[in-house]
């Protein structure tokens, strides 16, 4: 069920759903109710919601407060852990004493999960290249993380055994907890860190009782990976195959149908692959006939520049 935020609209009518002295205002256009859901926190203070795909936060008020507040306190386990829900209901502003904030309106319950969140949501304030502070010195070893604001993460792990820099790209964002989670879909991996609010991410403790941390260095920079090499390729493929595009705008996620929306065009970018790769008739047609996406191709990239 994806939430409807363009419904929502920018203005709301004044009705009265408040309590304990709070007003909903806003203008004389009745408010549009959307299908809504994030991750949901009731506490003694008050009940917060964190929209699922923007990670904002607001006061969550309105008629079905109560039935949002018994189904959580059934469902949670431990006071203030954040659950799953799913609702319909409007934005609008809420004033307490002399005070308007932004509030999301429930006007119905649907559905509450303890056992699910929303997906982690890049935070731009966090994005930048990261750097491993600890080393072992019996063990050396260099490790850089890329993270973006679109929620790519491209790692650089140099073992100094004369082969060069391992590149790993997965996604990360943070979750309703302030963790920042790194996810490595390949090792089927997920890495938690806390972020101190300037420069360092701070991850669990090791089996040696240290901690690893990671310092912000500089600006995150795809340009050099296989990933800013394949989205180059793939740009400018589809731009003369008339699809203009911008490298940034490719993700691993797209699909190359969404690039090369014509017979033609995938023709082109097929015989563009077979002479990039150097493949020859039977290497062609074992490789390239199962590629689909744009990870798949970073992955072909990856290969080419190790071998």
């Amino acid at each position: 069920m994806k939430p409807c935020y363009t419904c929502i609209p920018l203005v709301f009518m004044l009705i009265s759903c408040g309590s304990q002295g709070d007003t909903e205002t806003g203008s004389v256009d009745t408010p549009l109710d959307a299908d809504l859901m994030g991750d949901v926190r009731v506490t003694t203070a008050d009940t917060i919601i964190r929209l699922c795909g923007t990670g904002k936060r607001y006061r969550l008020s309105g008629p079905a407060m109560d039935t949002i507040a018994d189904r959580y306190r059934y469902a949670v386990s431990r006071k203030g852990n954040w659950a799953k829900l799913w609702f319909k209901g409007h934005l609008g502003t809420i004033t307490s004493a002399n005070h308007t904030d932004s509030v999301f309106f429930a006007v119905n319950y649907q559905h509450l999960d303890a056992s699910l969140n929303c997906e982690p949501v890049p935070d731009p304030r966090i994005s930048g290249r990261y750097k491993l502070e600890q080393n072992d010195p019996t063990h050396p070893r260099s490790i850089l993380l890329d993270l973006f604001d679109d929620g790519v993460v491209i790692m650089y792990s140099d073992l100094y055994d004369g082969a060069g820099p391992i590149e790993e790209n997965g996604h990360w964002g943070t979750t309703a907890d302030d963790l920042v989670n790194i996810k490595w879909p390949k090792r089927d991996q997920t890495m938690s860190y806390h972020w101190d609010g300037s420069s360092h991410l701070n991850g669990n403790k090791l089996p040696n009782g240290m901690a690893l941390s990671l310092l912000r260095t500089g600006s995150a920079d795809r340009n050099p990976s296989a990933l800013g090499r394949a989205t180059r390729w793939l740009a400018a493929a589809a731009t003369a195959n008339g699809h203009p595009c911008k490298p940034t705008d490719i993700s691993p996620s797209t699909e190359l149908s969404e690039l090369f929306t014509t017979e033609g065009a995938r023709t082109s970018l097929a015989v563009a692959a077979r002479d990039t790769f150097n493949w020859n008739e039977e290497e062609f047609k074992l490789t390239w006939t199962n590629i689909s996406n744009v990870q798949e191709v970073v992955d072909l990239m990856r290969a080419r520049i190790h071998n």
